[in-house]
């Protein structure tokens, strides 16, 4: 339930990022030209490439706090009322695995790499369509721009899920597992 719930809230946070970039992208390239001749290239990049996320992550913080929240509470209750000393045993153990797990942290890399590759690519993309406005506009290419910027927020989007769902495979193993020893440990 927990690993379906970060992914869930991940998919809900990256949609309305995905929304919000698009709605962005096609104001400003809606926009008329006295407006357009006023913004700075370098402002766009920014509100695009940090500012929107931001926003966007708002969306998710709240799910996760409130189920952040019970879980942890639920699992200490449980873990300290059937046996204190053992409890702390387990967390010690329990971090003796995540240093063992290597492998998860090198995924987590490579897929942050590749993040900030397609964000860089992302804020780059965005530049250029914004100097090519007026050409975008004349040639009335709106529409298959907007195609371009929604293939790259896609790449984007599977990218985060993939990540996200690395980050929630831990509690997925680690917590169940610890559960079980501690029970087999008490009986």
């Amino acid at each position: 339930n927990n690993f379906i719930n970060i992914v869930y809230n991940e998919k809900v946070k990256w949609s309305v990022d995905k929304k919000l970039q698009r709605k962005l992208f096609d104001n400003i390239m809606n926009s008329d030209a006295t407006y357009i001749h006023n913004f700075k290239g370098g402002y766009l990049a920014n509100i695009t490439a940090s500012e929107v996320p931001k926003v966007a992550a708002i969306f998710r913080s709240y799910g996760s706090i409130w189920t952040i929240g019970n879980i942890i509470f639920a699992y200490l209750a449980f873990l300290f009322l059937s046996s204190p000393k053992l409890t702390l045993a387990l967390i010690l153990l329990a971090l003796f695995i995540v240093l063992l797990s290597g492998s998860f942290i090198t995924k987590t890399k490579m897929y942050s790499e590749a993040n900030l590759n397609y964000r860089n690519f992302y804020r780059e993309f965005i530049l250029e369509k914004f100097y090519a406005w007026k050409l975008i506009r004349l040639n009335n290419k709106l529409e298959d721009e907007g195609k371009s910027i929604s293939s790259v927020q896609e790449n984007i989007y599977k990218n985060e899920i993939k990540l996200i769902k690395i980050s929630g495979i831990l509690p997925l193993l680690f917590i169940p597992s610890l559960t079980l020893l501690l029970l087999i440990i008490l009986n």
